[in-house]
């Protein structure tokens, strides 16, 4: 139940996918949501997409301004629509608290749950699951 001053929003996601190698990328499907990316030194980079593949391979150029390292990975969650995606797209910002994005909000990053999310990358964004956003 949201707090004062809170409210609370459902963003069902219509699938999720983890641990996709680079050299799978292009499998990813043409659709909306967000993603985590993992580099060669374990840092991450969050965001969202109206197309998830051509966004998530756009990050393989060698002049991207937020990835210079080698992708390893990535995950996505697939969602019905842009806005849902970025609504996910902060919440997951918040959770995994990425390396190589390039924000720094206060409201958006709380210490300490980049450890909890490690290893939950397939729970992130599950169906009908709560994002609070103050």
């Amino acid at each position: 139940m949201a707090e004062k001053g809170e409210i609370e929003i459902s963003v069902e996601t219509i699938s999720v996918l983890k641990d996709i190698p680079e050299q799978c990328l292009s499998s990813i499907p043409v659709c909306c949501g967000a993603y985590v990316i993992n580099v060669q030194s374990g840092k991450r980079y969050v965001g969202s997409s109206k197309t998830l593949r051509t966004r998530i391979q756009a990050h393989k150029v060698y002049n991207d301004p937020n990835i210079s390292e080698k992708i390893i990975s990535a995950c996505y969650y697939q969602t019905e629509n842009h806005m849902d995606a970025r609504i996910l797209e902060y919440w997951l910002i918040r959770e995994v608290n990425p390396e190589l994005n390039n924000i720094s909000k206060s409201d958006v990053i709380h210490s300490g749950c980049a450890s909890k999310c490690d290893d939950n990358c397939e729970t992130w964004g599950t169906p009908g699951r709560y994002v609070r956003i103050q």
